[in-house]
Order: structure tokens, then C-alpha cells, then sequence
């Protein structure tokens, strides 16, 4: 897809980003120019972008559900994955027990905001520098096209950390 066919997809505000962050090659095809100093902003706009042109497609994103301990249904969605990785690229690999963390893990629920709960995991895969995956869930409810409320529980982010075992 072109610079062009893209913008059609932004807000007018975004063309002060955008139009910097692409530039044309001999061949018409797309390519960055990007310092470090940007790359999180280029990313975070490329996946806003992707996120547009799928919805005007009628693409649908991927979405991951999964029931944790205490029978909650829970999603991710390719987005929220995404967003993860933004900051964290090391966990790319580690999706599967991002989602286990979510199944199988223990969770705390946040004193100020009460609808917000800390999934957290041990993975020996993570150590020396860390050896836990944390993942932030928000449970909340929707209205379904029959107007009863169901829960609508997502994830947030995650991250992995070091947390000092319990003696």
C-alpha cells in the first residue's frame, strides 16, 4: 500500500507525522526513515495505521481468549499484543506463556482502581534478569445485542520482572 492510499485512512492531524516518516523509493514502494529517537513513535503510528486500514477493510484483528483459574473469560488482542512489544520487544517469543500467565497464574486485584487485576507467573525461561510475566487484565461488562450486559474482560499490557521469592 502507498503513502498515499494510507492517508486516506489518518485523521488530518496525523499527516504531520506521517509524511515525515515515510519516504518514496525509485520503485514507488514505501520505506522508513527513521532514527532511534523516532522509532516509537513510527511504531506506535504503524500499527494505528494498520489498525484503520483493517477496520475500512473489514479485516477482522486477531483476538486470543482464554479462561483463567477462576473461570473468567479473558481476550488479547492483536493490538494490545502489539502495544506490549512496543516497549518490551523481548517477549515476542514468549506469547504463549503470556497467555498461560493468564490461565494458570496467580492474580492480585489493584487497590485503586478495583476493576483492574495483576496476573503474575514464574518462568525459568526469563532468568537471570527476571523470572516472573506479569500481565494487567480490566474486567468490565457490555451490552450485548440482546441488552444484557456480559463481561467484556481484556488485557491491558505486560511485562516481565524480577520479584523476590517469599522465604
Amino acid at each position: 500500500m502507498t503513502f498515499t492510499e494510507r492517508k486516506k485512512f489518518l485523521p488530518p492531524y496525523a499527516n504531520c507525522y506521517t509524511q515525515s516518516l515515510y519516504v518514496s523509493s525509485d520503485g514507488g514502494e514505501q520505506r522508513n526513515f527513521i532514527d532511534d529517537t523516532n522509532y516509537s513513535v513510527y511504531n506506535y503510528l504503524t500499527v494505528k495505521i494498520r489498525d484503520m486500514i483493517q477496520r475500512k477493510a473489514g479485516t477482522p484483528m486477531s483476538k486470543w481468549t482464554v479462561q483463567d483459574r477462576n473461570g473468567h473469560t479473558i481476550y488479547c488482542t492483536e493490538e494490545r499484543w502489539q502495544h506490549t512489544l512496543e516497549s518490551r520487544p523481548e517477549l515476542e517469543s514468549l506469547f504463549d506463556k503470556f497467555l498461560e500467565t493468564i490461565r494458570t497464574g496467580q492474580r492480585k486485584q489493584d487497590p485503586l482502581i478495583p476493576n483492574e487485576y495483576r496476573y503474575y507467573k514464574s518462568f525459568d525461561e526469563l532468568l537471570p534478569e527476571n523470572n516472573h510475566l506479569v500481565v494487567i487484565v480490566i474486567f468490565k461488562t457490555r451490552l450485548d445485542k440482546h441488552g444484557k450486559y456480559v463481561p467484556n474482560n481484556f488485557v491491558v499490557t505486560g511485562w516481565a520482572k524480577y520479584i523476590r521469592p517469599k522465604r
